[in-house]
């Protein structure tokens, strides 16, 4: 999944190449619901990461904040940055939306 905005070229050259890719538009709703799966993932304890220095910089730099639309992932200074949280939240929404499948048979 990637913002159609801010990946444009690479989203050109990876189709060229044969990758699938997906645009995710940021619109609100959009955002909410990439702040509440990841939210929900890590309240359940779904989600299990690898340890990261940046990854955890990142998300201590990010906040929640409370729209109509519901939450969304933000900035809490405009100079930190969150780009990979919200990666992994892309990730996330993307791999709980596909259908469930089969597991697959190892002989």
């Amino acid at each position: 999944m990637v913002d159609p905005f801010q990946m444009m070229r690479s989203a050109s050259y990876l189709r060229s190449a044969g990758v699938a890719v997906q645009e995710y538009v940021q619109t609100p709703a959009n955002l909410a619901r990439l702040a509440t799966v990841v939210l929900e993932l890590l309240r359940t304890r779904a989600l299990v990461l690898y340890s990261s220095d940046e990854l955890r910089e990142q998300a201590l730099n990010a906040v929640a904040v409370e729209s109509a639309h519901g939450l969304r992932i933000a900035k809490e200074k405009a100079s930190r940055k969150i780009d990979s949280l919200v990666a992994l939240a892309m990730a996330c929404t993307a791999a709980v939306s596909q259908p469930v499948l089969a597991p697959a048979h190892v002989w």
